[in-house]
């Protein structure tokens, strides 16, 4: 204790964020495996651009469908690609409750509840 520190104290520290790093690892594992189950092969007339390349590999790349978007991956290395604004709309998407979704539309004009939020109502 030469210079003031504890080496117990210095070492729970240490430990401490090690389960808090493995704690997110895990959270991030969870995430992308849900992540991953989201993401739909569509069909190559939905893609934007056809002659699109990964710019990762420069291998061609698949649409895929999450949220509504039209995302691309690329087939060698997985990586998937967007522009900014997709990324700020499934990011809105996908942060948004289910009240905040229903005002959204009401805003914006479309008035109308569909099927989904008519019984969501009735249930509360």
């Amino acid at each position: 204790m030469k210079d003031g520190t504890d080496p117990l104290d210095e070492t729970m520290r240490l430990l401490e964020r090690v389960r808090q790093g493995l704690y997110f690892a895990g959270r991030d594992r969870e995430l992308i495996e849900k992540f991953k189950a989201g993401l739909k092969k569509v069909g190559s007339s939905a893609t934007k651009d056809k002659s699109r390349h990964c710019p990762n590999c420069n291998t061609g790349m698949e649409g895929y469908s999450f949220l509504g978007f039209v995302l691309d991956r690329c087939q060698s290395c997985g990586g998937i690609w967007m522009d900014q604004r997709e990324l700020e709309a499934i990011l809105r998407k996908a942060t948004r409750s289910h009240l905040a979704s229903v005002i959204e539309r009401f805003i914006a004009g479309k008035e109308g509840i569909t099927e989904v939020d008519s019984k969501h109502e009735t249930n509360n």
